[in-house]
């Protein structure tokens, strides 16, 4: 197909500029004839600068239309791949930025296998990632230090001078190519391709446009591990944002229960002294009761706010102005102060 493509779009372009411009110099040398040699010379110097300029232009404008028309299956995959970068950066999760490359890649080229080989939970090794496995399959040590020797897609056919080890995983696995996914002279993954459904073999524009696809998938693997070192950042921040709210609750807390269990102690400490005040009797068991349900109260409404988000959402809209709620932002208010 790139033969073909080539050889029609330059026979056309070249048709396109050098007829018209036969017929103009053919129609000078009628109208001049031999009395303007001069002039004939320079416009036939004219029409070949002009074919040097335009038939290069209208080649390359024309075989896109050219690839469309004699192959139009293989100028849409080509195309999906190209267009494939641009569709891979925007995601962020790595487990379906991972499985969205490996079908798109499987299914535009239509190939019996395609893995995907990255960097485990530690980093140190590289383990099978799509399919995903049962159970990790990392690749050996001496292998994985001779993939990273490898810049660009390469053939199985290839890597025999390359290293033999490697020669041996391609054919253990059945790949005709290999990709190496590789960021500032990193590598951060591996995509291992099989033989084409067709028997068609991978052409040199083939391996360039895939050479596109690793550039845009490393962006995107990179994005994505950002994204999940920022999710985790936040998460370690809210959990700090929590205990020290909860620091802040449990100080009210003990300010709350403190101030009841410091006025009954007081009672206490006089009752041996009054103990035939019936007056002080009386004061001190109404005060004491009701510095203690003071206190259950207050552990009722932290066993009700301790159920499940839901439900406590659901009852603090509903009794947003009730006592407990009122006696809860006076717990804060406190600590606040306190603090």
């Amino acid at each position: 197909d790139y033969v073909v493509r080539k050889a029609v779009s330059f026979s056309l372009a070249t048709s396109a500029v050098l007829i018209p411009g036969g017929m103009a110099l053919f129609a000078l040398c009628q109208e001049v004839g031999s009395e303007g040699p001069v002039i004939v010379a320079c416009a036939a110097v004219g029409l070949a600068l002009l074919s040097v300029v335009l038939i290069p232009t209208l080649q390359e404008a024309l075989e896109t239309r050219v690839h469309r028309a004699f192959f139009p299956q293989l100028y849409d995959y080509r195309r999906r791949l190209q267009e494939l970068p641009a569709a891979l950066v925007h995601l962020v999760d790595r487990s379906q930025l991972v499985r969205r490359l490996g079908e798109s890649l499987a299914a535009i080229l239509d190939v019996e296998t395609c893995e995907i080989f990255l960097p485990d939970e530690n980093g140190r090794r590289l383990a099978l990632a799509y399919p995903s496995p049962g159970v990790p399959e990392p690749l050996a040590e001496a292998i994985a230090r001779d993939l990273e020797q490898l810049a660009e897609p390469v053939l199985a056919s290839e890597v025999e001078a390359l290293s033999p080890a490697v020669a041996s995983l391609f054919h253990a696995r059945g790949w005709e190519v290999g990709i190496p996914l590789r960021v500032n002279d990193r590598q951060n993954g591996f995509v291992g391709l099989g033989q084409k459904k067709d028997f068609r073999i991978f052409s040199g524009e083939d391996l360039q446009l895939l050479s596109a696809v690793a550039g845009g998938a490393t962006v995107a693997l990179e994005n994505a591990s950002l994204s999940r070192q920022l999710r985790r950042s936040e998460a370690v921040l809210e959990r700090a944002n929590r205990l020290s709210s909860l620091g802040m609750l449990a100080a009210g807390l003990a300010h709350e229960i403190r101030n009841p269990l410091v006025a009954v102690k007081t009672f206490l400490d006089l009752l041996p002294q009054r103990l035939n005040d019936a007056q002080f009797l009386s004061e001190f068991r109404e005060l004491s009761l009701s510095e203690l349900r003071r206190v259950t109260d207050l552990i009722a409404d932290l066993l009700t706010l301790g159920k499940s988000r839901t439900a406590s959402d659901r009852w603090s809209s509903t009794h947003t102005g009730s006592p407990t709620c009122r006696r809860c932002r006076r717990i804060r208010t406190s600590s606040s102060r306190s603090c």
